[in-house]
């Protein structure tokens, strides 16, 4: 089994603040599909997609290789 991996990311930017601001308000409300037996929540369309773009370009995440 793989190791988990987690990775902190600080949002150090007003628009990456707002955008998580807009994606958790936007989560409280969004129709769900179903809930996985692990608590992973599938939401019914893609309506959250156009709001969480911009939250990770805020992150400016790093690919991260795995096996190595």
């Amino acid at each position: 089994m793989a190791s988990p991996f987690v990775q902190v990311s600080k949002i150090d930017s007003e628009l990456g603040q707002e955008s998580l601001e807009r994606l958790q308000r936007s989560i409280e409300h969004a129709d769900v599909e179903m809930i996985e037996s692990h608590g992973n929540v599938q939401y019914k369309n893609r309506s959250l997609d156009n709001l969480v773009l911009p939250l990770l370009r805020s992150l400016k995440l790093q690919a991260i290789q795995h096996g190595k």
